[in-house]
This record gives structure tokens, sequence and C-alpha cells, in this order.
């Protein structure tokens, strides 16, 4: 499950950003150059030859290669993500580890994570307005593009900067109360911004157990019972009812989904430690069978895949 990612640098697209700028966006383009794997002296050398226009520095060759190179960057799923619990609401993005289900505020989130994305375009001082959920994508500072998957343009989403950006998607709780600073407002989802459904991606992203968005798990529809050993492991239950339309499974139980095939599981995996807003999230997962191949696939839902145990109900209960 190893992925395979482009890192492009744009020297021309700073280039342009930087002409006829003072001190301050030049030191963000020394900075920008920097994230490019020049040096500190280098990057000086190259944005005060854009400054004074000089084409010998500019031409020069190792200012054409930078111009040129494309870094292989390969990322793995770590140890971490593999031996998770699907119930630990742990995703891999990248090389970083994220936990989903409400643990982190807007305000905390961006103060962990600020240096590797940016957050500028998210108001966090406006207020909610009850009882909806937020959607943000901060977008990942340093241009890296998933090989042979998309780019992100302002034609689908306003202000995420250029195309071939990488994007988180966020999806921030908003509480039934009016007028809560969004800041302090929970992060219940983290995934991948898909610019042509708005949702979920593949790209860079592992989820427990290794498993990836809508490619194969390694299991198939004739080792459906070591993929449900599997699942036992974790001490999760089979509950032999098909559960198509309507989910009425407890935490921690998985069953048969949908009626295209028997193969077809959906589970409700639990995180027993509460979080921000003292509920303990469920994480819904679908392991569904490709119809062609017969590999078992993880899905998701098109929203809601972060769930709640209501303790006075006694069931799962939607944000």
């Amino acid at each position: 499950m190893k992925r395979k990612i482009t890192s492009l640098f744009l020297l021309g697209a700073v280039t342009i950003s930087v002409v006829g700028c003072g001190n301050n966006e030049k030191d963000q383009a020394v900075a920008q150059y920097q994230e490019m794997g020049m040096t500190e002296e280098e990057a000086k050398e190259v944005a005060d030859a854009v400054l004074a226009g000089d084409e010998d520095v500019l031409n020069a060759d190792a200012v054409e290669n930078q111009q040129q190179e494309k870094v292989e960057l390969s990322f793995e799923p770590s140890q971490e993500i593999l031996d998770a619990d699907l119930g630990s609401g742990k995703v891999q993005i990248l090389d970083t580890v994220f936990q989903r289900g409400g643990y982190l505020t807007l305000d905390e989130f961006i103060a962990k994570y600020g240096s590797e994305y940016d957050f500028s375009d998210i108001d966090t001082e406006s207020f909610s307005k009850g009882g909806n959920t937020l959607k943000v994508f901060p977008v990942k500072k340093i241009e890296v593009n998933p090989e042979g998957f998309f780019e992100v343009s302002d034609a689908v989403y306003n202000n995420l900067g250029s195309s071939n950006r990488f994007a988180l998607y966020l999806v921030i709780s908003e509480t039934s109360e009016d007028h809560v600073r969004l800041g302090d407002l929970p992060v219940l989802d983290i995934s991948v911004c898909d610019p042509m459904n708005g949702i979920y991606s593949s790209a860079g992203c592992w989820y427990p157990g290794g498993f990836i968005y809508q490619e194969p798990t390694g299991y198939t529809y004739e080792t459906i019972g070591e993929f449900e050993n599997y699942l036992d492991s974790f001490g999760y239950v089979f509950v032999d009812e098909n559960q198509f339309g309507h989910i009425e499974l407890s935490p921690n139980e998985y069953a048969p989904y949908g009626s295209k095939s028997e193969n077809d599981r959906i589970l409700l995996a639990m995180n027993n430690d509460k979080n921000l807003m003292g509920d303990c999230p469920v994480f819904c997962y679908i392991f569904e069978e490709d119809r062609n191949t017969g590999n078992i696939k993880l899905n998701f839902f098109t929203e809601d895949n972060v769930r709640f145990y209501d303790e006075q109900q006694g069931k799962v209960i939607q944000q």
C-alpha cells in the first residue's frame, strides 16, 4: 500500500510574486525558496536577483534545474496506523497521523499543524449558526500533488491558491447554540479533499490497518472469513442481520450491509475516550465487494462517518 507523491517546485510562480516587492516580500520569497530545498544563501541570492532583474543569475543552471525539478517523495503507512484499531479514529495523511473524533478544537488544530498547512482563509473569530457542520480546506504549504491524482483549482474551491495543491478536508462541529466562536469548536473529521466530488479521496491517506479509501484491503470475497477474523481480533461482534438503509447497530458491532453482495459489511467502531463534547465518537466504515474483481474495498457514506454514542438513549446518533 505504498504511495508515491510528487512534490513539484514551481520557482516561476514565486519569481513572479516577488517582482517589485519590498523586504517583507523578499523574506517570504526566501522562505519559500528554502522550502524548495535551497540553502539560505542560495535563496537570498535568487531573491535578490529577481528583485534586481539579474539575468545572469536567473539563467544559471542551478536555477533552471530548480525550475524543472520533480522530487519523488515516497510515503508509506506507518507502523502506528498499521497496528491501529479502527475504533481509534486515526488517519495518516502523507507522513502525519491525525486524530479524528473531536479531540482538538479548530484553534488547537491550527496551532499544532499551522506550520504545515495554510489556514489563513479560515475565520476562527466568526460565529457558528448552530446545528450545522462547517467544512474547510486548509492547503499544504509546500506544493505536493499526489502522482496521477487531482489538481485543486480555484474554479472548484475558492481561495485554495494555485492548482497542484494538496488540501485537507476538515469537518468542524457546530453546536446547537448560536454565536459559538468557530475557533472553539471541535474538529470532527479529517481526510483529504477531492475536488471532483467535494469529499474523501485516497491520495496519500491511510486509515487504521493501512486501509485506503476505495482501494483493495487485501481481502476478497473468497477470504471474507479471514477479514471477519481480523475484525473479531479487535473485539468487534458480528450481527447476522442485513443493515440496508438504517443503521441500528450498537457500538463495536458489524453486519452485512446492502443488497448487492452478501459480502458487504458495515462496522461501527467506538473510541472509549470521551472527546471535547463529552461523547465517545463512533467511526462508521463500509467494506464493499468490488463487483468486477471480488476485492473487498473500504468505503464511506457521503457524510456523517463520525457519530456518537448517546449513553442516555443507549444508541449511536449522528451529529
